[in-house]
């Protein structure tokens, strides 16, 4: 029997075997398309990114101070969620971020980002935005 291992799980291996730095942030979502370029987002508002399949992170900002549960990328811009209702979005590959907030502060779980012009947010309490 073979073992095959997709980019993605090999990136996330990666990470926790050898990315000792990155490791320590408490990394709490990943997101990758093609499995080289690799965004992470975590405790304290870190977002890390890889562009080698997770062997290499490079810290990209801090945003805000809450925790960070949901990441996604297309092209340039970039969609980072977490608690509080925050919801973050940068247009320069995680340059600068603007935030804006959903009513009800609700704690954003994770997102989809299927379409330039559609994305989608779930909450702990169980709603989508």
């Amino acid at each position: 029997m073979t073992l095959r291992l997709h980019r993605p799980l090999v990136a996330l291996l990666l990470l926790a075997a050898f990315a000792v730095p990155a490791h320590a942030q408490g990394f709490n979502a990943l997101f990758t398309r093609d499995g080289n370029d690799v965004w992470a987002v975590g405790d304290s508002g870190a977002v890390w990114r890889s562009f080698d399949s997770g062997t290499n992170w490079t810290r990209q900002s801090y945003i805000g101070s809450r925790p960070l549960r949901g990441v996604a990328a297309r092209g340039l811009s970039a969609i980072a969620v977490g608690d509080s209702g925050r919801v973050y979005r940068s247009a320069n590959s995680g340059g600068t971020w603007a935030l804006t907030v959903i009513a009800g502060l609700p704690d954003l779980r994770g997102l989809e980002w299927p379409a330039d012009n559609a994305a989608f947010v779930v909450g702990g309490n169980g709603g989508i935005w």
